[in-house]
């Protein structure tokens, strides 16, 4: 019997020691595969903490373009008054922070006003020194014409404003173009503003085959370009009167608003002027999300009453209030000032 085992033993013997070589075969491979799962879990963290350092040297570059956007493109900030949330008055094409003098008593008494000019018109720094390129001499080199071809890099320029005087939770009120950037900046940036109110804000002013009315057709544009182009000076006289108003009150502001329209260079002018009248930004007025408030005449050149419409159809998921004021002209804050003052004293009533 012994004997028996002994040879039934020997017999097994190899297997059971083929069946322990495959046993410390496969635990060697379980750790050179713990081994090396450990070296790429290690990989991954690295490669996600570089790319953390990647992203945020990229945020500070970002930073520092649009702080030095923000010095390039807007000037004279000021901030008047007391009181929460602060007010941000943001002007138009060919203007500057002056539009809003006839707000200003009333708004200051209970809220923080924060006004900046445009750096392109009226008193806007950059404009004394432009040559007819374009280009202002400054200790940075100059200011170059692409800055003011695009809505979004104005938009930029504000958010880094904002930020740099650490506003969140601001009430905008954009006037035309500005209402349009406004729009944009709170899509960057959705603390910055608890309120947009777009005053004559038209995000596309052209007429297109969706149906949609922007009041001009391209014709129209071509032709207002070539005139800003080819003869700036008398292209103001022909356009100041039809977007001012040329009854009632407004009528007086005319001359005001030629001398500050013709503050600008002519390159900088078609330059901006190219940028608002040729932009379609339909697409950022759907992620708008802000509560908003339209606000605009009843008789405006430059923008119908059905841009209207459809912002309020489009903006904050049909939320946004339309209001219509009766009147004439692309500039309430001008003719209906009574009128615009109760509009934002309700606005500001019911911001918090």
């Amino acid at each position: 019997m012994a004997e028996s085992r002994g040879r039934e033993e020997e017999v097994a013997r190899p297997k059971v020691e083929a069946t322990k070589r495959a046993a410390r075969k496969e635990a060697a491979k379980r750790v050179v595969r713990r081994e090396e799962a450990k070296r790429a879990v290690r990989r991954e963290a690295a490669k996600k903490a570089m790319k953390r350092v990647v992203r945020r040297e990229a945020t500070k570059r970002a930073v520092r373009r649009s702080q030095r956007r923000m010095v390039d493109l807007i000037a004279n900030v000021r901030l008047i008054g007391e009181g929460e949330p602060t007010v941000v008055l943001a002007h138009g094409y060919g203007i500057d922070q002056s539009t809003w003098d006839l707000l200003l008593p009333h708004l200051s008494r209970s809220h923080r006003l924060l006004l900046f000019d445009w750096n392109f018109a009226g008193a806007g720094s950059g404009i004394a020194d432009a040559d007819e390129h374009g280009i202002v001499d400054t200790d940075e080199g100059g200011l170059d014409l692409s800055s003011w071809s695009s809505l979004s890099a104005l938009a930029e320029a504000v958010v880094a404003l904002m930020e740099r005087l650490q506003v969140r939770g601001a009430i905008l009120v954009g006037h035309s173009m500005s209402a349009m950037i406004g729009c944009i900046a709170s899509t960057r940036n959705p603390r910055l503003f608890s309120h947009l109110v777009l005053l004559s804000a038209s995000p596309r002013y052209l007429n297109s085959g969706d149906g949609y009315e922007g009041g001009f057709e391209m014709t129209n544009v071509e032709q207002l370009l070539s005139n800003i182009k080819s003869d700036f000076h008398s292209w103001i006289d022909n356009f100041i009167p039809l977007a001012v108003g040329i009854t009632g009150a407004a009528a007086t502001m005319v001359d005001k608003f030629k001398a500050s329209f013709r503050s600008m260079k002519p390159a900088i002018a078609y330059t901006v002027a190219r940028a608002v009248f040729l932009c379609d930004l339909r697409d950022i007025v759907d992620e708008v999300e802000t509560p908003t408030t339209i606000i605009q005449t009843s008789n405006d050149f430059v923008v119908p009453v059905a841009v209207g419409r459809y912002l309020q159809r489009r903006i904050n998921k049909g939320q946004a209030t339309l209001e219509i004021i009766d009147g004439d002209g692309h500039f309430p804050q001008l003719v209906a000032v009574p009128e615009l003052l109760q509009i934002l004293d309700r606005v500001l009533q019911h911001v918090v």
